[in-house]
């Protein structure tokens, strides 16, 4: 976090009440030193908010922990490359613990009591705010809210991190809509003083996805069809919406994310890599791997495709070069369906063997990423209703964490995109092996493709632990 320490300069010239020069220049030194190792480390984002900013992250049994696609922040990371440092877990109990503070059924007054205690103390750079939702269902006044925000933005910004500033999102009537036009008013009061608020105030970042969200046809202003799950809380579709905004926000003021893997050599060596890349083949080249179960075409080496679960389901594997100059190969993988199904499906493309075992030591914490292109579909609807990366810990009582955790009754958009998935940390257990695989959950009564792309995969043990 940059801490810049603001010089004294008095009140008038040579009145004796500044700082002395050697003092002053102190302070511009360390300030300057500050800003330079910010500028060299990934910013340390902090979330709060109600349960809107919860669902970025979800918890399972064992220990599991999942970024959520019902999250913008999570979609955030993956089109901009997970630029930002955030480290989430799970305390068990399905308690999530780290950089996400959201809570379900939180108010704007509650984070103000709680807001030093669970977000400033994890000394963020750049804290993301999302609340006020419950306070207006609560038929707290706008002149509270105002009051209460104000508060919360002028703590972060006064502790030297950025405060991204988010407008309480529209509801649909199909659940639990506003219960009057007073709190729909009261919203739209809220939400402009928090546009104005951000966009005069130094140090603040407006992040507004409302007009993404609007359906233009309603005369009430009321969010899209299929945007939430319940009129209120974001749908994949929602989230994702969310995340295109916050992309092009945040565009112009993040750094570039660094490259997955840097070269084919990049690999995991006890004695003088142990930080490598411990997947045999990340860069996909190669043609001798596996076609299984409703499985055809060609496979990089060391790699399967098959269909692990349903029975209309099929992948289609090919190779591909690239354009781009950087090194390695490109999986592709064409993913269908043609009707013939009662219900879900799934396709597994993994690693062979299915488990890593060299360079798992248990106690350290390793984590997965890989480059990802999804089509749009070739039924006009999507097929798909998850695709994620999961890490799996094969010991007896090991975690299973995920980047893009399935929501049940709930598909992807039916849109083209790309980024990169990265996991959460993974602690083995023991040295079993870990198991890193793209699962695709498909809809088997639908007659539908989609093609995934993969490349750059990697599996690593991180050098630093994570702070939860």
């Amino acid at each position: 976090m940059t801490t810049i320490q603001p010089v004294n300069t008095g009140t008038t010239a040579n009145d004796g009440s500044g700082d002395p020069l050697r003092t002053a220049f102190t302070k511009v030194n360390d300030s300057l030193k500050s800003i330079r190792s910010d500028l060299s480390t990934a910013p340390h984002a902090v979330l709060v908010g109600d349960s809107l900013m919860q669902q970025n992250t979800a918890v399972g049994t064992d220990k599991n922990t999942y970024h959520g696609p019902r999250g913008f922040f999570t979609w955030l990371q993956i089109f901009t490359g997970f630029p930002f440092s955030f480290e989430v877990g799970n305390a068990g109990s399905q308690a999530i613990i780290g950089d996400n503070t959201g809570i379900g059924g939180d108010t704007v007054a509650n984070i103000v009591t709680r807001l030093a205690g669970d977000v400033l103390a994890r000394n963020p750079d750049i804290v993301f705010m999302l609340a006020g939702t419950n306070d207006v269902t609560a038929n707290d006044t706008y002149a509270n809210i105002k009051a209460n925000l104000e508060t919360i933005y002028t703590a972060i910004l006064e502790q030297g991190a950025l405060a991204v500033a988010m407008p309480i999102m529209p509801r649909h009537p199909s659940g639990a809509d506003w219960a009057s036009s007073a709190q729909r008013r009261t919203h739209h009061a809220v939400n402009q003083w928090i546009r104005d608020f951000a966009l005069s105030t130094q140090g603040m970042v407006l992040l507004d996805a409302y007009d993404r969200w609007v359906d233009p046809a309603s005369a009430n202003g009321d969010a899209r069809t299929g945007f939430t799950v319940d009129g209120v809380h974001p749908s994949m579709i929602g989230a994702y919406q969310m995340g295109l905004t916050a992309q092009s926000v945040f565009a112009g003021l993040i750094r570039p994310a660094r490259a997955l893997c840097y070269s084919p050599s990049d690999t995991y060596d006890a004695t003088y890599h142990v930080h490598g890349n411990m997947l045999s083949n990340g860069l996909f080249t190669g043609t001798s791997g596996t076609a299984g179960t409703a499985a055809s075409g060609t496979f990089a080496t060391g790699w399967q495709g098959f269909r692990n679960s349903g029975g209309d389901a099929t992948v289609a594997g090919s190779k591909t070069t690239r354009t781009d100059g950087l090194p390695g190969d490109v999986q592709q993988l064409v993913v269908s369906v043609s009707g013939g199904g009662a219900g879900a499906g799934a396709i597994y493309f993994a690693t062979t063997p299915t488990s890593t075992t060299t360079g798992v030591v248990a106690g350290q914490w390793y984590e997965a990423q890989c480059e990802i292109e999804v089509s749009a579909s070739s039924g006009g609807n999507s097929p798909l209703n998850a695709i994620y990366l999961e890490l799996d810990d094969a010991s007896t009582g090991g975690s299973r964490n995920r980047c893009l955790q399935p929501y049940s009754g709930h598909k992807f958009p039916d849109v083209a995109w790309s980024g990169i998935l990265k996991t959460p940390p993974i602690q083995p257990v023991s040295t079993t092996g870990l198991r890193f695989r793209l699962i695709m959950e498909l809809d088997e009564t639908l007659t539908s493709s989609v093609t995934v792309r993969i490349s750059r995969a990697s599996l690593r043990r991180r050098v630093t632990a994570p702070v939860l």
